[in-house]
């Protein structure tokens, strides 16, 4: 009797699985701020659904020419698909090449937008001290996600996801988004004609304040009405100031008494606006806080131009650092 055993064939003997593949190190970031950008495009569909505008220009992409109700629809559509990559990250290769398309082209537009901005600059259309459009900053977020979604997810991935780095860079984003609006656009002058100019009296006067003043006499070289919104002090005081260097010229001068720094009288402007039958306005700020009060004002429904009060870039990192709030308060489509 032959005790010897039949060995096992070669075609099925297991063959070891290969080891799982490791994801780039960097990718969590790209997801962080690609969840960044699908919340920041989310609460801007809404807000425009809560203040419809008339245009398709928000303050960090111009989408012009496409109207305003089809922006509104694709970046709804972009923001899912964005939200989708960020928390999922391995969603099916359909919609992962539709999220790709759609920020790809959203970067295109954010460097047409910088090349259109720098036009302006070269043809005097807008004078500014900072030689950086925000577009650039828009097309860096956008170009951080495209890279994640470029990368080639394969079968026996590892799955393990570094959380820690998608939320530094979370939050990176939402430090470094409304600093940019306040450094870049702030000191932006692009004035042209309006209805009203609209003042926001600083709140914290400076020894150059009765320059100021003076200087913003200029604008008002045409019969337009203006719109003064400060404390009851600075009111009086600006309003004698702006009388006495109109010389014999009378303009309509509406006041309206605001006590704290960070409020606006939104309803009693749009109420003004209304009976007015005013459509756009020249915003007059401090650079710190005009990106600010010119979103407000649009709000309303008013096309807005701006002008600061001074031509240089916010400098106090105290008074910076108080505002970034402020404006996350109003992208969050409050008030104040």
């Amino acid at each position: 009797m032959s005790t010897a055993h039949a060995s096992k064939s070669p075609s099925t003997a297991k063959t070891p699985s290969p080891p799982p593949e490791m994801l780039p190190a960097w990718l969590p970031v790209s997801r962080g701020v690609a969840l960044f950008l699908s919340g920041f495009l989310l609460l801007q569909v809404w807000g425009e659904m809560q203040f419809p505008s008339a245009s398709s220009v928000w303050w960090w992409i111009d989408l012009r020419p496409l109207p305003p109700l089809a922006t509104r629809a694709l970046m709804s559509l972009h923001g899912c698909l964005l939200l989708l990559f960020a928390v999922y990250g391995e969603e099916a290769r359909p919609l992962r090449a539709l999220t790709w398309c759609g920020t790809a082209a959203l970067f295109a537009v954010a460097l047409l937008n910088a090349y259109q901005w720098y036009a302006r600059l070269g043809a005097g259309e807008i004078a500014t001290p900072v030689r950086i459009p925000v577009f650039l900053q828009t097309a860096a977020f956008l170009s951080v996600a495209l890279a994640g979604l470029s990368v080639r997810i394969p079968e026996n991935v590892e799955r393990r996801t570094n959380l820690v780095a998608g939320m530094i860079a979370f939050d990176i984003c939402l430090v470094l988004f409304p600093l940019a609006q306040i450094l870049c656009l702030g000191p932006v002058d692009d004035r042209g004609d309006a209805d009203v100019v609209v003042i926001r009296i600083p709140y914290s006067e400076s020894d150059a304040l009765e320059e100021e003043r003076l200087a913003i006499a200029g604008v008002l070289t045409r019969e337009r009405p203006v719109c003064l919104i400060g404390s009851r002090e600075s009111l009086e005081l600006w309003s004698s100031v702006l009388s006495a260097t109109r010389g014999e010229e009378r303009h309509e001068m509406h006041l309206l008494q605001s006590e704290e720094e960070r409020a606006f009288p939104l309803a009693e402007l749009k109420k003004l606006a209304t009976e007015q039958a005013w459509t756009s306005a020249l915003v007059v700020a401090e650079p710190l806080t005009l990106p600010r009060h010119r979103m407000l004002t649009a709000r309303i429904g008013l096309s807005t131009t701006q002008l600061p009060l001074e031509r240089a870039v916010p400098s106090d990192w105290g008074r910076i650092l108080r505002e970034l709030p402020a404006l996350w308060v109003t992208y969050l489509h409050r008030n104040n």
